[in-house]
Parts: structure tokens; sequence; C-alpha cells
């Protein structure tokens, strides 16, 4: 106790004596996530499938995976927090997008490569025609170009739109007879080709 200068009792107290230990404090403060995923493979085309793994999650909880911000699957959490679950890449466009997984607090993701990919229709092989083509895993729409080259030259067949899913379908074309590689390229630079037989 002290006695002030105008005569009024004052009291002096230690506020260190009152003070809250430092790990009241730092409990309250945000954990890190240390959760993450991974995949396998981490490319592919549409209608293919990748496996999805992830650790540090709440245990026994409900995960959701999503592709590009869109669920797609659900899986649970052991008693550890990992989880494994996989899924069929939907018809989306071609490109890289983030398979994410949450709890619904922690949440990981890891980029995926959806490829292109073509491939001819059996049925319409014809002689002296290219059969008809189709393709996923494109651009959405955009003008797809489509030609054949061998050891005498590149020749363009024609051009096609893709659709908002990034799919395309090219109808048969007439050529000469021989072995060709045929391509279908898109705007953005998105291409693939296979080889193909022009039936004399």
């Amino acid at each position: 106790m002290s006695i002030g200068r105008n005569g009024i009792l004052a009291t002096m107290f230690v506020l260190s004596m009152f003070a809250l230990p430092v790990s009241t404090f730092a409990s309250a403060a945000a954990t890190p996530c240390t959760c993450s995923v991974s995949l396998s493979p981490t490319k592919n085309v549409v209608g293919g499938t990748v496996n999805v793994a992830g650790t540090g999650f709440a245990p026994n909880t409900m995960i959701t995976v999503s592709i590009g911000g869109k669920n797609i699957q659900t899986a649970t959490s052991n008693s550890m927090g990992a989880f494994s679950t996989s899924f069929v890449i939907p018809m989306i466009p071609g490109g890289t997008y983030p398979i994410a997984a949450t709890d619904g607090v922690k949440k990981a993701h890891a980029p995926f490569k959806v490829l292109p990919f073509t491939t001819i229709i059996r049925t319409t092989i014809k002689s002296g025609y290219v059969p008809e083509l189709t393709g996923t895993g494109f651009a959405a729409n955009s003008v797809v170009t489509v030609t054949i080259s061998n050891s005498t030259g590149v020749y363009t067949l024609g051009t096609t739109t893709s659709l908002s899913q990034g799919q395309f379908t090219f109808p048969p074309t007439p050529a000469t007879p021989g072995h060709y590689s045929l391509r279908a390229t898109d705007a953005t630079g998105i291409t693939r080709a296979i080889p193909v037989i022009v039936k004399a």
C-alpha cells in the first residue's frame, strides 16, 4: 500500500502475479493443417480411373473428394485420419484440375491432368475413306482441325467444333489409300495422333 499525492489510499497490484500462462493462449491458436492427398496416376483420359489417398484428416469422418470444384466421390477416414478411394474421370475438357479432399474442416488437393484421347469408329471403315474420328479431353467449344500425314506430307481433312465438355466427332472423309497418322488439334494446342489405314 501507499499514500497518493492527494492523500488517497492506493493499492499497487503486481500484474505478474495474475498473468495467465503462455500455454493458455497458444492452445487457442488455429492448428495448422497437416493433411495431404496423393494421386495415382497423376494424369489420365476421360473414362480412366484415378486413385486418391489422403492422410492427416479427422478420424472416422466422411471425406468428400472433388475434381475442379465438383464433388464426385466420398470415403470414410480410418481411426488414424487416412482414407483411400477411386473414381472414373467424368466427361470434362482437357487440362489440369485440382483433385481435392475435405473432411469439412481440413482440405488438401493435388493437380491432375486430363489428357486428350481419340479413336476411330471401326464400323465406319470403308474403301477410300478415313473412318469417323471421335475425341475427348480437348478444350471446350474449340475449333478442332483434323489432318492426316505420311512421308509425302500433311493434308488437312477439315475442322469441327468440340462440345462444352471437350468431346467431338469428325465424319468419315475421302482420302487416298495408304498408311497415315491421323491427328486432331484444337485451338489451344491440345493435340493427339493415332495411326490409321485408308483401305483401297
